[in-house]
């Protein structure tokens, strides 16, 4: 083993040593003579051919997705997991292996990876394969004869054979430098092309990150078209799928209220620096690690906590359809683990369906100064309404998706009177700071704080309410969830509303409610209301 490498950097070298005087006997200039247009057979590029004969099969190696030869992406924000994952897909490419990536990629055939890792040292590299590795590919153990034997897993022999991982923190590995404005290829990118040409049925070469071999104005098109055309040799000259780490824009996902635009993360306008290197790319895929909030109401898990889970997704693929959404747990090793969501995409399709339309009733009847709607009087009256339009508009689902307008921030529930009985009933509203009927604003204008004293919420007096005058506060005391605070006039009492968890199943079928607002929404006496919005 330790001869074919001496004897494969003794070839690296001599063929760096004939570059090296190549590119100096040519000063750097480049010679018209000598251009790529120059040499061409027009004979050789008569369309024709194209209509008379079958194309060759093109040749995957991320299935339906990642082409051969060709340059691409993997980006996302700073400590995303951008290395771990780059880590797992060439572990899948070198053993053929589907568990390292699940159904998030599929690894089409099974060949040599070059990964050159620039801002890793051995220590670190080190731990970080052997973690990843036993985490998906776990040794097995047999009896024999009341001996326990252990046995590698299947992948390890091709893991071992094909997966070369260089860590290289601390080097020089400019692909590129810069003399007299114009860039051109540096010694480096060379003895890089040398090396991955030594390498038989080399299938994935991984760079991590761009800016340590780019090394110019991350601006500059000029420098990005020469740095991505230097990837782009490398490709076509290796037969290799090429791909490089990219970082995104600071704060360009983020909706005007602060939160994630997931959609926007996961655009390919999102990579940062100059547009020439997203245009030269022929694939992205890019990774966002997802605030707990925004997993919840992207219905990955119930639970989700800040950074524990991950969204991805190939938002360029020249060659290929488009990828779907697909999500990865990090794990407590840092490997991440693609999963299945909770909720599927019909599931949140029908709730964006409901809550755009409930939105548009309540802000309707505000306009229109119509008697305004509880969550029960919803799921109650509008199914029967809408069921043509939206065929899952069950009272479930309409419930679910009126309490999931609340949690978004799109509407908020203010306590108001019944004008039949008297009693004060939670009511939807698009502002939390003013009461419809009288056109006051609210002590506090009504902001939600996200904070729970855990105390009784006091009266218009300023004492403390009754026991069972709050029975949302009863049911937070219950569930343990994090309570809303918003304040009301009409009665100038302080409702803490506890925003239900209503994504963790799928409120499809009529007969089998899963609306977890009922239990809060049944005692309220709201009748006179739902009366008058039957006529």
């Amino acid at each position: 083993m330790t001869s074919s490498r001496d004897a494969i950097r003794a070839q690296v070298a001599a063929r760096v040593a004939q570059e090296e005087v190549a590119r100096q006997d040519k000063g750097g200039a480049q010679d018209s003579a000598h251009g790529f247009f120059a040499g061409l057979d027009l004979s050789h590029f008569d369309t024709g051919c194209f209509l008379d004969e079958e194309p060759p099969p093109l040749d995957w190696v991320l299935a339906d997705s990642l082409l051969s030869s060709v340059v691409g992406y993997v980006a996302g924000a700073q400590g995303t997991g951008k290395s771990r994952f780059l880590l797992q897909i060439g572990a899948a490419v070198a053993t053929g292996y589907r568990g390292f990536l699940g159904d998030a990629l599929r690894p089409a055939r099974k060949g040599k990876v070059l990964a050159v890792f620039c801002e890793e040292d051995r220590r670190v590299l080190w731990r970080r394969v052997r973690r990843m590795f036993r985490a998906f590919c776990p040794s097995q153990a047999e009896s024999d004869d009341g001996r326990v034997v252990v046995f590698p897993h299947p992948a390890e022999a091709d893991f071992r054979a094909n997966f070369i991982a260089i860590p290289a923190a601390g080097q020089d590995l400019r692909l590129i430098e810069v003399a007299g404005g114009d860039a051109q290829p540096s010694r480096n990118f060379f003895e890089l092309l040398t090396l991955a040409k030594s390498i038989p049925s080399l299938a994935l070469v991984i760079l991590d990150p761009q800016s340590r071999l780019y090394g110019a104005n991350e601006n500059d098109n000029s420098a990005a078209t020469t740095f991505c055309s230097l990837l782009e040799r490398l490709a076509q000259e290796t037969g290799a799928a090429v791909l490089c780490c990219a970082h995104t824009t600071k704060g360009g996902a983020k909706k005007k209220d602060g939160s994630m635009d997931i959609q926007a993360a996961l655009h390919q306008d999102a990579m940062r620096g100059a547009s020439g290197f997203s245009a030269a790319a022929r694939w992205q895929l890019n990774l966002v690690s997802l605030p707990g909030k925004t997993a919840r109401a992207e219905g990955v898990a119930s639970n989700a906590g800040d950074g524990q889970f991950l969204a991805g997704k190939v938002c360029k693929a020249n060659d290929a359809p488009l990828g779907d959404v697909f999500y990865l747990r990090r794990e407590n090793d840092g490997t991440l683990r693609h999963i299945e969501p909770e909720r599927s995409e019909e599931d949140k399709a029908l709730e964006a369906q409901l809550v755009e339309r409930i939105t548009a009733e309540v802000r309707r009847r505000e306009a229109e100064r119509e008697p305004a709607l509880t969550i029960k009087a919803l799921g109650d009256v509008f199914p029967g309404r809408w069921k043509e339009d939206i065929p899952g508009a069950t009272k479930a689902a309409v419930r679910a998706a009126a309490a999931a307008t609340i949690l978004d921030g799109e509407l908020y529930e203010v306590l108001r009177k019944n004008s039949g009985n008297g009693k004060q009933v939670a009511y939807l509203a698009t502002t939390p700071d003013r009461d419809q009927s009288s056109g006051q604003p609210t002590p506090s204008g009504g902001k939600s704080t996200g904070q729970s004293t855990g105390q009784k919420p006091p009266d218009s007096t300023g004492q403390k309410a009754p026991s069972g005058d709050n029975i949302l506060q009863n049911q937070q005391k219950s569930t343990g969830q994090r309570n809303h605070r918003t304040e009301a006039l009409s009665g100038a009492q302080v409702l803490e509303i506890v925003p239900p968890d209503h994504r963790t199943a799928s409120p499809s079928k009529e007969g089998n409610p899963t609306c977890p607002v009922d239990s809060l929404l049944g005692s309220w006496d709201a009748e006179t209301q739902e009366d008058e919005v039957r006529s």
